[in-house]
């Protein structure tokens, strides 16, 4: 009796049709694969040389223009009220030494402490040299490096945002989908504008914006370390600027959504994480409580209050925010496309995208309801 392998030789030969064995389908397979592999890493590298243009585009119109408004001989203080400020709560503390205490508390105290740390680098590679006699005014040249050092270290982390909104765009829809987003980012007038200043806003963005990235990590895979590092980014964007620490919910939402437990020793991880970092990174709250409480409170009631008679008039801040910082910030066509992204990703209600429209919304509630309506 012939053989079943026998059986199908012969049955091949009649119908025409070759043999293939399993072997020959698996080798068939390494050699579609070996075919692809070098496509595959050209267009790695295509991608890679596309976001390193991407970031030199960035770091070039952040760079252009930064000197701007820095004291002079006809003005001894930044165009930039809020620089002037800032940059003396760093000149108070020293990081190096041990003194932690701004006496400021309007914001948090991360930025002051980077600005400090810049400040204290450029002195020891020598590109800054402070007078050490006549006051600061004395030599104004010297001065103002004191304020680009601050400015520096937003066009760094302003660059470095670009970075990782392209790594959370090909995290939630591929590499063109993450390249063209970083391409928006690099663009972007309002991102552009901040990054020449020696102002929080910048770096409570990078930190959102990694926050945002893990916390897209957490709705498609969960690790421990996701939550652990969503929460931390989280509690430096709070350390930086308060209301920034509002991303938290990113996280929290990506867990909700990914149908895992509510009660969830990970999704504690979170405000735990967060607020240890927040303490670490405004550890006032206990070196000066009570100026602390002081400057902490009175931002609350600013925000409620205004800002005197500036936004007078100005009607409701949901449609300020939209037709005038938005728009003025993005440009109209960016501005339609946004919108129309958002809508499509409140439709469609992927587990990354309820993440980050949970923070998205949170947010614009909060600063549409204040009466302080700056554009940042």
């Amino acid at each position: 009796m012939p053989s079943a392998r026998c059986w199908r030789q012969s049955l091949g030969r009649r119908s025409g049709i070759p043999e293939t064995s399993m072997a020959d389908k698996k080798t068939s397979n390494k050699k579609i694969d070996a075919g692809q592999k070098p496509q595959r890493l050209a267009a790695a590298r295509l991608f890679a040389f596309g976001v390193a243009l991407v970031l030199l585009l960035a770091a070039f119109l952040r760079l252009w223009g930064a000197g701007w408004g820095l004291p002079s001989a006809m003005h001894y203080f930044s165009y930039h009220p809020d620089e002037n400020v800032v940059l003396m709560a760093a000149m108070r503390v020293n990081p190096l030494a041990g003194v932690f205490d701004p006496g400021f508390y309007n914001y948090g105290s991360l930025y002051i402490y980077f600005t400090s740390f810049a400040i204290l680098l450029g002195q020891g590679w020598g590109l800054i040299r402070l007078p050490e006699s006549g006051g600061l005014f004395s030599q104004i040249g010297e001065f103002s490096k004191l304020f680009m050092a601050g400015r520096m270290v937003s066009v760094l982390l302003g660059v470095a945002t670009v970075y990782v909104t392209y790594a959370l765009g090909r995290r939630l829809y591929g590499r063109r989908a993450g390249l063209a987003a970083a391409l928006i980012m690099a663009l972007l007038p309002i991102h552009v504008m901040h990054s020449k200043f020696l102002a929080v806003d910048v770096t409570a963005t990078f930190f959102v914006a990694l926050s945002l990235l893990y916390a897209a990590k957490i709705s498609e895979e969960g690790r421990w370390a996701d939550y652990i590092a969503a929460g931390i980014f989280a509690g430096l964007a709070a350390a930086t600027k308060y209301n920034a620490g509002l991303v938290i919910l990113a996280p929290a939402a990506a867990h909700l959504v990914s149908g895992r437990r509510v009660v969830s020793a990970r999704l504690l991880l979170l405000p735990v994480a967060a607020l240890v970092v927040f303490l670490a990174g405004t550890p006032g709250i206990f070196i000066n409580p009570r100026q602390f409480m002081h400057d902490f409170t009175y931002e609350l009631m600013h925000v409620r209050t205004g800002h005197g008679f500036v936004f007078e008039g100005t009607g409701s801040g949901f449609v300020y925010h939209y037709t005038h910082s938005l728009l003025a910030g993005m440009g109209l066509p960016l501005l339609i496309l946004s919108t129309a992204g958002t809508v499509l990703a409140a439709v469609q209600r992927r587990r990354g995208q309820v993440a980050l429209l949970s923070f998205l919304v949170a947010y614009y509630i909060v600063i549409g309801a204040a009466e302080v309506r700056f554009a940042r």
